[in-house]
This record gives C-alpha cells, structure tokens and sequence, in this order.
C-alpha cells in the first residue's frame, strides 16, 4: 500500500511538474493496471508526455484500438496522460490512428487526432 502510495505520487508530481524525474526505468509490468487490462510487452519504444486536444470536452480511453470498444474513462479536454510508442514494427497489426495511452492508473487506446505529444517521459527496456 505504501509503495503503491510513493509511486502515486511521484507520477503526481511529474505531471504537476515539480522536480526532475527519470522515468527512464518505466517498463509495462511497474504500471499499474487496476482493471487487469491485457498488456502486450511493451519491449522497445518511447513513452512520451501528452496533452489531449482538439475536442470540446472529453475523449475516451478505450480498452481496444477501435471506436467500437468499450469505453474505459472519459478523459478531459487538457488532461495530461502518459503514451507509448513502440519501435518500427513492433505493433504493426495496431490501427495507426490509435494511441496507446496511459491514464488514471490504466492503459487504453485513444484516437491520434486527440493528442498532443510532449516531452520524453521514459524508454520501455
């Protein structure tokens, strides 16, 4: 519990930008997974800062890569959230106008044209 704790808010204050944090030890088995959502190995890739954008109030993060998937949050307009991008190949048979994408504690799928990448926030290993 505590642990789960001091992770939390470190996140907390990486996005809150207070402080340096390396991210570059996050790897798909130190993030949490509250829903026990299917996670394929993220083994190469950059995981990245991102905004949510162009949309009037939410999008959704959504448990398959397809707007017909169930939908996991709605994720406001301005939020901040963690995506992943894995290395030429890697997640070829994955639609290309997806995201893997990192929010409240799962990751999910987001619509491309919704986000905004940022800064590096880490390197799968």
């Amino acid at each position: 519990m505590l642990k789960k704790f001091f992770v939390s808010a470190l996140i907390l204050i990486g996005f809150l930008g207070i402080g340096n944090i390396n991210f570059a030890n996050v790897n798909a088995q130190s993030i949490p997974n509250e829903f026990n959502l299917p996670i394929k190995p993220m083994t190469t890739g950059t995981y990245y800062w991102a905004k949510v954008v162009n949309c009037n109030e939410w999008i959704s993060l959504r448990r398959e890569p397809s707007t017909s998937s169930e939908r996991i949050y709605k994720i406001p307009l301005g939020a901040t959230v963690k995506i992943y991008r894995g290395m030429m190949g890697e997640h070829d048979n994955y639609p290309a106008d997806f995201y893997r994408t990192y929010y409240n504690g799962s990751w999910g799928w987001c619509l491309r044209e919704y986000i905004e990448i940022g800064a590096v926030a880490g390197y799968a290993q």
